[in-house]
C-alpha cells in the first residue's frame, strides 16, 4: 500500500532485502499506493496474483475476508518468531487480537503498524493541558474558553467530514451503543437523551466559536498549517498529523496529545486502526509469505516502523516516536475500539451518507438541537 519514497515503503524495502540475504527467497515488491486493493480484486476469483498484500484492516476485511478471499492466519499467529523466543502471538496485545479476524472468527491479519486518535496541541506551548489533560466535558470547555481568551483558535478543522460528532457520541454512549443506535431503522435511538445531550454540548462549542472560522472553509491541508503554526491549539487527528504538519512547525513546536474526555460517565475508550500483513486464499506462494510476516514482526526489523516511520507499532516493547509516547500510553492504559466504531464494517457507506451531512450542517450552525431534543 506504500510508495517506495515513502517512510513504510523504505522500512518494507529494507527488511525484504534482508530477508531475500537471510533465507534466499526473492521478493517480488509492486508498490501499488493506496489502491493496491482495488488493483487486485479483479484478480481474486481467477487465483490472486499476490501471495502477500497489506492495507488497513477495515479495507482487507471489506475486500478479502468478507467475501471469502482470504487465507486463515491461525497458524501464522503460532509461528515463532525468528530469532526470538516468542510467537507471533505474543508480541501482539491481547486487546488487539478480536481485531485480527473476520466475520467467521478467523484471523486475517497480522497488523505492523498502528495508528490511533487524539487531540493534538503543542507541548512546548500548552505544557499544562499536556501534564493534566481535562477530565471532564466542563474542564474540557473551561480549556477552550481560556484558549479562546488568549487569543488563539482553540479548535483547528480541515475536514468536513463528522470526525467531531463522531467521537462526541462515542465518548456519550460508548462504541457499542453507537453501532446499535447506527442499526435502529426507526430512528428511535437518536431521540436517547444522552444522545441529544452530547449533540447539544457539541453545538455549544460550534456557538461559541470554539471551532474558528467557518467549517466550509477548512479544507486540507489548512487546518493542518494553521495548527502547526500556532494559530490553534488543538487538532483532532489520527496519529498521522505530527508527521504530516512538521514541515510547517517552528523547530520549538513539540507535538503531543490528549483524550477528548467522557461525557456523563460515558465511555474512555480509544479507537484504534491496524495497518498489516493478509495473504490471499489462493496465494501460490503462501508459505513463504508467511515466512516474510514472521520475519518482520521481529523487533530488529518492526522498530524501524517506529525510529523511520515514525509509527506506532504493535509491540509494547517498542518505543513510540517521542511525538506518539502519550497516544501510545493512551492505547496501552485503556480500552480500545475499532476506528470510526467499526460503522464502515457493519453498515458500509452508512458514516458517509447518513452521518455526515447532518454532522456537517450542525457543524456549520446550519441546524441546532432545541431543549426539546428536536433538529430544527
Amino acid at each position: 500500500m506504500w510508495r517506495p519514497t515513502e517512510p513504510q515503503g523504505q522500512v518494507l524495502q529494507s527488511s525484504i532485502d534482508q530477508f531475500t540475504r537471510d533465507t534466499g527467497i526473492t521478493v517480488d515488491v509492486r508498490w501499488q499506493g493506496r489502491r493496491v486493493l482495488d488493483n487486485l480484486a479483479p484478480s481474486l476469483p481467477q487465483g490472486a496474483d499476490a501471495d502477500l498484500v497489506d492495507q488497513s484492516r477495515t479495507k482487507l476485511r471489506t475486500a478479502l475476508a468478507d467475501t471469502g478471499q482470504s487465507a486463515d492466519l491461525t497458524a501464522v499467529l503460532d509461528q515463532p518468531i525468528p530469532g526470538e523466543n516468542k510467537k507471533i502471538s505474543e508480541v501482539i496485545p491481547p486487546k488487539y487480537r478480536p481485531f485480527l479476524n473476520g466475520r467467521d472468527g478467523r484471523p486475517y491479519l497480522i497488523p505492523y503498524e498502528v495508528t490511533g486518535e487524539a487531540l493534538w496541541l503543542d507541548a512546548a506551548r500548552y505544557p499544562d493541558i499536556a501534564a493534566k489533560p481535562p477530565e471532564n466535558w466542563d474542564d474540557f470547555v473551561a480549556v477552550l474558553a481560556r484558549i479562546q481568551a488568549s487569543g488563539v483558535t482553540p479548535i483547528a478543522l480541515d475536514t468536513n467530514k463528522a470526525f467531531w460528532p463522531l467521537l462526541v457520541l462515542q465518548r456519550a454512549l460508548g462504541p457499542q451503543d453507537l453501532v446499535r443506535s447506527a442499526g435502529d431503522r426507526t430512528g428511535e435511538a437518536w431521540n436517547a437523551p444522552a444522545v441529544l445531550d452530547a449533540i447539544d454540548r457539541l453545538e455549544q462549542l460550534v456557538r461559541s466559536g470554539y471551532f474558528g472560522h467557518a467549517y466550509t472553509d477548512a479544507q486540507f491541508p489548512a487546518g493542518q498549517i494553521k495548527w502547526a503554526q500556532g494559530r490553534a491549539a488543538l487538532f483532532l487527528q489520527g496519529s498521522w498529523l505530527p508527521s504530516e504538519a512538521e514541515p510547517y512547525m517552528a523547530p520549538s513546536f513539540r507535538p503531543t496529545s490528549i483524550q477528548l474526555p467522557a461525557i456523563n460517565g460515558g465511555d474512555p475508550v480509544v479507537s484504534v486502526e491496524l495497518f498489516g500483513f493478509a495473504i490471499p486464499r489462493s496465494a501460490k506462494n503462501g508459505a513463504a509469505a508467511q515466512k516474510f510476516i514472521a520475519y518482520f514482526m521481529n523487533r530488529s526489523q518492526l522498530e524501524k516502523i517506529s525510529e523511520r516511520a515514525d509509527n506506532l507499532t504493535p509491540r509494547a516493547d517498542i518505543p513510540a516516536p517521542r511525538q506518539l509516547a502519550s497516544l501510545q500510553s493512551a492505547l496501552s492504559g485503556r480500552e480500545v475500539y475499532p476506528w470510526g466504531s467499526g460503522l464502515d464494517l457493519e453498515y458500509g457507506p452508512w458514516t458517509q451518507e447518513v452521518l455526515d451531512p447532518p454532522a456537517a450542517a450542525l457543524m456549520q450552525g446550519e441546524i441546532s438541537v432545541s431543549s426539546a431534543g428536536r433538529s430544527t
